[in-house]
């Protein structure tokens, strides 16, 4: 067995519902980049792999079903509800490769010295446990380390419940270097920049099997503090890319890799828009990259003025996604102050005016705050509806480590710290009596009926 051998595996989802918006490894490609500079041997699983040739065979496809710009959804199979979610009256699936493919794929690779599996939410964490269980059959000599956001967050839980040997938390590079230093007994280079990933660092791209859509960053963590979101705990200090290599970086995968729709999933991507984000689109438009560009995580509306938006028609940004998530002055200042109902209002105007058609820009609108009434969510949806764009209602998600956690904790008669599948916004973890499930279906009806409602328009997207 080759002492310089590291296996990444992207974990399954085990969820009420998984949809593939652009989702890539990132902190594994990274990873596997870095990895590679210290002079590893990198393999790649990925359960999420929506190309696996074995999996299309089985569905008797050439290619997944989903949309042309890359989306689509994950091949899913039910499985038992956790007893914690017995009552929640949905299916609950596994969303991935089959559990025999996925066995087929590491069984097919040579034994690595060590393992390294990412996770995302906290509530995915089931499907973490399923993957690490699975890849000790397969490797049990190999010691398995668990990134990510899961164990960053709840460092203690993943120690105890995810079967990994070693538990890194956060985006601290040397910690990895000093695992993997035991265990191969080779000396690691300096970690250099402990801030991980760092402008140096490349992707491994070539671990996909298809890079038609990729994601980009240009930008980590957040310069907000908004009381509902861990961002500047899990992505640590906040750090924006040089606007010239972030063109660079997507002219190189356009070129190379021929990829055709970018997702950024920047967290701030228009925060200091003069010296970052007009100077990335100057570049995309100056350079003729002929792609489309979307912003599934969202963009501050604060930012978007009518020069902002005519180059984002320039550059050919075509799913455009705005924070709001609520109306009610009370709520936005204290969550975050990050937005205001009439700076929301000229940007949507600054959008249309350079092209974007109104109900082809979407919108968050945040439900289950904790003390958030029914119908401070039905005032922000019904304003969004007047201002002609399509409502994309979310469920509030408590997040450990947050200032609205212990709010959260306090409002919910569901125990949310006792386990992190009760994180899960399906389940809309903070309901009471003044805030059932019944409240909640309804608003989900409310926003469904007012998106079909909208002004019938051509599309440009």
């Amino acid at each position: 067995m080759s002492r310089e051998r590291v296996l990444l595996v992207n974990p399954w989802i085990h969820d009420f519902a998984a949809y593939d918006f652009w989702l890539r490894p990132m902190g594994l490609l990274y990873l596997g980049g870095r990895l590679r500079r210290w002079g590893f041997e990198v393999q790649f699983v990925d359960c999420l792999d929506r190309y696996n040739p074995r999996l299309l065979e089985g569905q008797k496809r050439s290619s997944p079903k989903g949309k042309a710009d890359g989306r689509g959804e994950f091949h899913k199979e039910e499985i038992p509800k956790p007893p914690i979610l017995r009552e929640v009256p949905r299916r609950y699936s596994r969303y991935g490769l089959p559990p025999d493919i996925l066995l087929e794929e590491l069984s097919s690779l040579p034994e690595p010295n060590a393992v390294l599996v990412t996770s995302s939410m906290t509530y995915w964490c089931p499907g973490v446990q399923e993957t690490i269980a699975l890849t000790k059959r397969v490797f049990p000599e190999a010691k398995i380390i668990l990134g990510g956001t899961y164990p960053t967050l709840l460092p203690d839980h993943a120690r105890v419940h995810s079967g990994a040997d070693y538990v890194v938390e956060g985006k601290d590079i040397s910690q990895l270097g000093q695992i993997l230093e035991k265990l191969t007994g080779r000396r690691m280079p300096p970690a250099g920049n402990l801030h991980f990933p760092s402008e140096d660092d490349r992707p491994a791209y070539d671990l996909l099997r298809n890079t038609s859509s990729m994601v980009v960053y240009s930008s980590w963590g957040c310069p907000f503090r908004c009381t509902y979101c861990a961002s500047w705990k899990i992505s640590g200090e906040f750090r924006q890319r040089e606007p010239r290599r972030v063109a660079d970086e997507i002219e190189f995968l356009w070129k190379e890799h021929r990829t055709r729709h970018f997702a950024f999933y920047d967290d701030a991507l228009l925060f200091a828009r003069e010296r970052h984000f007009k100077p990335i689109l100057k570049e995309i438009i100056a350079r003729k990259i002929k792609a489309a560009f979307h912003t599934p995580n969202a963009i501050h509306p604060r930012y978007i003025n009518r020069e902002v938006a005519a180059l984002m028609r320039e550059a050919n940004f075509k799913t455009i996604r705005l924070g709001l998530e609520t109306t009610s002055p009370t709520t936005q200042l204290r969550t975050g102050a990050k937005v205001t109902n009439s700076e929301f209002a000229k940007a949507v105007a600054c959008l249309e005016e350079v092209g974007y058609c109104r109900r082809d820009i979407e919108v968050y609108a945040m439900m289950g705050l904790p003390g958030q009434l029914a119908e401070e969510v039905r005032e922000t949806l019904r304003f969004i509806n007047a201002e002609g764009c399509t409502i994309r209602l979310v469920s509030y998600s408590p997040i450990p480590g947050t200032e609205e956690w212990q709010r959260a904790v306090a409002f919910s008669d569901l125990p949310l710290a006792t386990d992190p599948l009760l994180h899960n916004p399906s389940i809309y973890p903070v309901r009471n009596e003044r805030m059932p499930w019944r409240v909640f279906q309804h608003l989900k009806l409310l926003a469904r009926e007012l998106n079909a409602n909208l002004t019938k328009t051509t599309s440009l997207a």
